[in-house]
C-alpha cells in the first residue's frame, strides 16, 4: 500500500509508471494545447531531451576548499533560461548527488519542463565526488560500515559550505530539493533523518537500503517510533528491471514508510516500466519532478 500526499494523506495502489510514454503525452500536451511550441517542435523539445547530455563547453563552478572533507570542491552549475532576463527573480535549487554523471540530464530535463510550465525554473547544482570516492562520501559512519565511510562529513559540508556558498553566489529563493541514486538515493535517506529542514525535497532512486544489514530502515524505524517531526517531500523509485536485492529493500522501505506517522511528511513510492538500475533515475525524474511540484507549498 501507498500513502499518496495530499492534505491529511489518502491511501492507494503504488502505481507502475510507464514514465517515458506518460512524460512524452505530457510534454506534447502541454507544449501544444499552451502554445509553447508547435507539435513538430514539441516533438523535436521531447527528443532533444533524451538524446544525451548537450551542455556549455564550461559551465560556471563554484568553488569550495572545503574543511568538513579535507580536499577542494567544484560545484558545477546550471542556471535556468531565465536567470540573466530578470536581475530580481530568485530561483529554487536542485542539488544532485553524482553530479559528473547525473547533473546533466536533470538540468536539461528540468529545462524542458520549466519550459511547458509542469516545473518551475531552477538552478541546479553539481555535487561530485570526492578523492575518496562515492562510497565513502555516501555511506553513513555506522559501526558495521565499511571503513572510512564519511556521509557524515559530507552532510556537514552541504549544509554548511555547499549550500550556503551557492546561496552568495547567485539568486536562491530558499527551496531546495537533493537528488540521489543507488548509494546517493542512500545518503538522501540519511539526509532526511539527519537533517530534514535542510531540503524540501529528496528524490530518492533505486535506494541502496541493503548497505550494513538494512541499518537505514534501523533508523526509519527508530525516528518513526520517536514521533519526530520530518517537513519534507520523499519521492521514491525502483525500476522494474531491477535485481532481488534491489526489489526487497525497496518494499522494505515502503512498508516503513507506510507505517510511519511522522508529522507533515508527504511521500510517494512507484514502480517504473521499462527501467533498470541504470535508465530508473533518467526516467524517474520527470515523475518526481511534477509529483513535486504539485504539492502544496508549505507555510
Amino acid at each position: 500500500m501507498n500513502r499518496i500526499p495530499e492534505s491529511g494523506g489518502t491511501v492507494g495502489r503504488r502505481p507502475r509508471l510507464r514514465t517515458g510514454l506518460l512524460v512524452v503525452a505530457a510534454i506534447l500536451t502541454s507544449a501544444v494545447a499552451g502554445g509553447v511550441v508547435g507539435g513538430g517542435a514539441a516533438v523535436a523539445l521531447v527528443r532533444s531531451a533524451y538524446n544525451g547530455p548537450v551542455q556549455p563547453a564550461a559551465l560556471p563552478e563554484v568553488m569550495v576548499n572545503s574543511e568538513a572533507l579535507g580536499e577542494p570542491m567544484a560545484l558545477r552549475v546550471h542556471l535556468p533560461m531565465e536567470y540573466d532576463g530578470d536581475p530580481n527573480r530568485s530561483f529554487p535549487e536542485i542539488w544532485v548527488l553524482d553530479g559528473r554523471s547525473q547533473g546533466a540530464q536533470v538540468a536539461r530535463t528540468t529545462r524542458m519542463l520549466s519550459r511547458i510550465g509542469i516545473v518551475e525554473p531552477s538552478i541546479v547544482v553539481e555535487v561530485p565526488a570526492t578523492s575518496r570516492g562515492r562510497r565513502a562520501d555516501f555511506t553513513p559512519p555506522w559501526e558495521d560500515a565499511s571503513p572510512g565511510s564519511q556521509a557524515d562529513r559530507m552532510l556537514r559540508f552541504l549544509e554548511v559550505e555547499a549550500l550556503p556558498a551557492v546561496a552568495a553566489a547567485y539568486r536562491v529563493d530558499g527551496r531546495r530539493v537533493l537528488v540521489g541514486h543507488s548509494l546517493g538515493g542512500l545518503f538522501a535517506l540519511y539526509a532526511l533523518l539527519q537533517k530534514p529542514p535542510l531540503f524540501d525535497g529528496y528524490f530518492v532512486f533505486s535506494p541502496s537500503v541493503w548497505v550494513a544489514d538494512d541499518r537505514i530502515l534501523h533508523d526509519l524505524e527508530r525516528t518513526a517510533a520517536a514521533g519526530t517531526p520530518v517537513h519534507a517531500d520523499l519521492f521514491v523509485s525502483l525500476g522494474d528491471a531491477e535485481d532481488n536485492e534491489m526489489q526487497s529493500g525497496f518494499e522494505a522501505l515502503e512498508a516503513m514508510l507506510g507505517s510511519w506517522s511522522a508529522p507533515d511528511l508527504r511521500w510517494r513510492a512507484a514502480i517504473t516500466e521499462g527501467a533498470n538500475h541504470g535508465t530508473n533515475p533518467e526516467l524517474s525524474f520527470p515523475v518526481a519532478a511534477q509529483w513535486y511540484a504539485d504539492q502544496p507549498r508549505r507555510p
